[in-house]
Parts: structure tokens; sequence; C-alpha cells
């Protein structure tokens, strides 16, 4: 058997190892070339004098509101009828709503009576707390005109007559079984005339009562809108009430709720028609100093 001498092996071991790694530099390149993400690569401009390709925009939150400066209150929203929100602050606040409750009392009202029912003002009734709407015990008045007077100038006396003529406990019990049909999951009714400080709701909650009572009782809020109201009693004897709120009576006013009491400030609850937006525009104020002011700069902003 032939030797094969050392020095023989060795021109083949160079030319293997050179093939190794000429092989191994050329596969590490293309596989980076092949690898490489199109971002990493640098621009081609063909044109020094084109312009630079236009940037990537980032992607912010679209703002959904507005900006209110300066706000004084508790809480506060607005929505669209359609359901967009454009303003929002706190809107999850559970606070005393105060007569904004007679909102809810008009629309249970009208579901368990009849509109020319009539009612008696009972002694109960003018004892209530304040004193708008003039009314005096035994007097009697059909619903209609009792829900102008509790819309209007937030008749106590009118309220509560209508509460005691069905049953105040039934009648509040029915308040809170229609706001929990509506969702208004943090909303509590204690009586029908918003005295009670455990009359509780929040912004969010009352824009849904509002959108539910404007589709399917939007008679109520066309009460409140009014500048004044005549009710009648069943002796025929008539008399004027001067609407308490300042909106009535503007033409892009479409109605809505004032409420007050000493611990809860300032309520209002309003709709509003506006020539930039789709539809009304539903605008929530609880715990103000100045309801009317606070509404009217939520209203200037959107």
């Amino acid at each position: 058997m032939k030797q094969v001498k050392l020095g023989e092996i060795r021109p083949l071991s160079f030319v293997l190892i050179a093939t190794v790694i000429v092989g191994g530099f050329a596969f590490g390149f293309f596989s980076w070339i092949i690898s490489a993400r199109p971002e990493e690569l640098p621009p081609i401009n063909e044109d020094a004098n084109s312009p630079p390709p236009p940037a990537t925009p980032e992607l912010t939150p679209t703002p959904s509101a507005p900006v209110i400066e300066q706000v004084e209150l508790n809480a506060a929203a607005a929505y669209l009828l359609d359901g967009k929100t454009l303003y929002e602050f706190r809107a999850d606040k559970r606070w005393p709503i105060a007569s904004v409750t007679k909102l809810m009392t008009a629309f249970v009202a009208r579901e368990l009576m009849f509109e020319d029912e009539v009612i008696v003002i009972t002694p109960e009734a003018v004892a209530a707390t304040g004193a708008a709407g003039g009314f005096s015990a035994y007097e009697t008045y059909r619903l209609s005109e009792l829900e102008k007077a509790m819309l209007t100038v937030s008749s106590n006396d009118a309220a509560l007559a209508i509460t005691l003529h069905w049953g105040e406990a039934d009648f509040v019990k029915e308040m809170n079984r229609q706001a929990a049909i509506l969702g208004m999951n943090e909303t509590n009714f204690s009586d029908s005339t918003g005295i009670s400080l455990q009359n509780r709701s929040t912004a969010l909650d009352l824009f849904r009562l509002v959108k539910f009572i404007w589709e399917e009782e939007p008679e109520i809020f066309e009460i409140t809108r009014r500048p004044s109201v005549a009710i009648t009693d069943e002796l025929g004897r008539s008399r004027i009430l001067k609407n308490i709120n300042i909106f009535a009576g503007r033409a892009d006013f479409l109605g809505g709720k004032t409420g007050s009491l000493p611990e809860a400030h300032g309520n209002l609850v309003s709709i509003f028609s506006l020539p930039n937006q789709t539809s009304p525009v539903i605008i929530v104020v609880l715990g103000a100093a100045d309801r009317f002011e606070e509404t009217k700069e939520i209203l200037a902003k959107l």
C-alpha cells in the first residue's frame, strides 16, 4: 500500500479552509440583506432638490371634548342626543340632584295616570318645603295643570300632590323601577320632589333620562321651554306662572330642568340646538355656584 506524504495533503487543506471561510462570509452577507427591515434601509433621494417624503403621522387619540377652563362645579357633561360625548367632567360622580328629580316625576305620572285626571291639593302637599305655584289646600287641578307648575316653577306642592294621589310609596318605587330599566345604575329616588338629599344621580345617568324622555314624552320638555304658563283649577280660576329657568324663551333652548338645595348647590339639565351639531346637545351641570353661567360657558365651547 502506497503511503501519502504529509507535504502532499497541505495544499488541499488550504483550499478547503479558504472555501469554508468565503462561503460562510457570503452566506452571512446575503442573510443580512434578506432579513433587513425596510425601515432600517436609508431613504433613496434621487433628486437633491425634490421635497422630502411626508412624515408618518403620530397616532394620538382624537380629543372627545373641548377643554372647559375654570369650571366651578362638582360634575358636568355635554352630549349629543345621538350619544356622542362632547365634554365630560366627573360624569360618573353621584350628586344630590334636587328638583331635577321632577323630570322623572313627570314621566312616571304620565305612565300611571291620565292627563285629565283630577287631583286634590292636600294639606300635606301644601306643607311641603317651598311655596312655588301658590297652591292652597283642597284646590283641585287636572294632572296636566300640575305638571306645568312642577316643570316651570318647580313646585314641590304640585309634585307631592301628584305623588300622594297615586300613593307615595308606590309612586317612588315606580320612579326607581324606571331608572333601573333605563340603565341609570347610579341613580336613586327617595321622593318625588327632590327635597331629599338621597335623590342622587350622575351626569351620565341624567343624560340617559333626558334622552329617553325626549324620545318618549317630548311634551314634557316643550312645557319647560315656555317663558310662562297659565294654570287653571277645576273652578275655572287661572293664574300665570313665570318660568324660573332663564333660558326659557331662547330660540335655541329646547327644554330642561333646574334643581337646587343648599347642600347640592345649583343643578341644571338643558337641551340646545346648535347649528354646528348634527343633533340637539344635552348639557348637565351639577353642584355649581352659578348653574346658568357654567352652562353658558360649556355651551360657548362646543
